[in-house]
């Protein structure tokens, strides 16, 4: 930790708040532009206005000598960024990075194992239906649907946090840094959105997506193709006339959203332009384009590893709660927010302490 404040500290923990810095100046009592200058430049802030912020802002003032940087998402809200507030965009992301420090913090005592993700190299493949094949191929995943999504992307080491992103207009996203993958879900979307999220953002870990264009099409149809593989669908698709029938109840067999066997019907051409529109049009009708029949509902899944990190802080290294607190910088209530969760008992997993 550093022994002087971190300017980019103090604008993570204004945004992880959702206040304005008009806002922050008029609780501290001092201007704008000098929260301007204390989120901008090093050294800019004088002990009593960082013991001001941190009061207001509700984080121990250690939380301000981190020696931390911000990391953006790897796909920055795409088009839906235009319809929401930038204040609630900013708070999604400052509260990821938060997250994002203390997992990285709690993983530098543990060992997940030499656990090799499949990243590809895309000259090698003609397709995306191939890159899918070759990961399906490389861990391991017998044929047809994943049973769970999760416990695969977790089984190689990256953690998935379900989060409160305070809209329905954002599924997901991953942060990226030089030893790590996040992956940060709504946690308020049904399941079977929430397994498609994931094998979206795994798609942009394995392709080694970075800001470039497209990269939200081809993440898609890697998800799709990875959790419905063409050569397993097919049969599903060429044995029955596609009907609204016939989509409801291949969704529970595969484990994704009625409009993701659509689209995936639609673009393995077993659907004419038509046909492609009249379903549509009665998904529409039926209101299930926002709510898919509950009867579906696939059944959630468990994401494991940061209860399992957590837990072995508290039994193997012997933590205590306000020790684990003060070791990732932050007070009780916001712990039990961020992590609502760790208060389940967790799935057994094997981890390894860092000797």
């Amino acid at each position: 930790m550093n022994n002087i404040v971190n300017h980019e500290m103090i604008l993570l923990a204004r945004e992880s708040r959702g206040i304005t810095q008009a806002q922050l100046a008029d609780e501290i009592n001092v201007t704008q532009a000098a929260v301007s200058k204390a989120e901008k430049i090093p050294g800019k802030v004088s002990e009593q206005m960082l013991n001001d912020i941190s009061k207001t802002l509700n984080y121990p003032t250690s939380f301000f000598f981190q020696n931390e940087n911000r990391y953006p998402t790897t796909n920055p809200f795409h088009r839906k960024k235009q319809s929401i507030p930038q204040k609630v965009l900013d708070k999604i992301e400052a509260l990821a990075n938060i997250k994002r420090m203390h997992i990285e913090r709690l993983l530098d005592s543990i060992d997940l194992g030499s656990k090799e993700i499949p990243y590809v190299d895309k000259d090698n493949f003609e397709s995306i239906e191939d890159m899918s094949l070759y990961v399906r191929s490389f861990l391991k995943i017998p044929r047809g649907p994943i049973n769970s999504v999760s416990t695969l992307i977790e089984g190689i080491g990256i953690p998935i946090v379900l989060c409160n992103f305070y809209t329905d207009k954002i599924d997901g996203f991953t942060i990226t840094t030089n030893t790590s993958h996040i992956i940060f879900v709504n946690k308020d979307m049904p399941w079977c959105r929430i397994r498609f999220t994931l094998s979206h953002e795994f798609g942009h870990i394995v392709l080694n997506h970075s800001h470039e264009l497209g990269i939200e099409d081809e993440a898609n149809k890697f998800a799709s193709s990875f959790l419905m593989p063409k050569k397993d669908i097919n049969k599903d698709f060429l044995s029955h006339k596609i009907n609204l029938d016939k989509i409801a109840s291949l969704k529970p067999y595969w484990k994704v959203s009625m409009q993701a066997l659509i689209f995936r019907a639609k673009y393995l051409n077993f659907l004419e332009d038509n046909q492609y529109q009249y379903l549509w049009m009665t998904m529409n009708k039926l209101g299930y384009r926002k709510n898919e029949p509950k009867h579906l509902d696939i059944a959630a899944e468990n994401p494991y590893l940061l209860k399992a990190i957590i837990d072995l802080h508290k039994n193997n290294l012997e933590y205590s709660e306000s020790e684990l607190m003060q070791l990732l910088h932050t007070n009780q209530d916001d712990f039990f927010e961020l992590y609502p969760t760790l208060k389940d008992k967790p799935k057994k997993i094997k981890l390894t302490l860092v000797k």
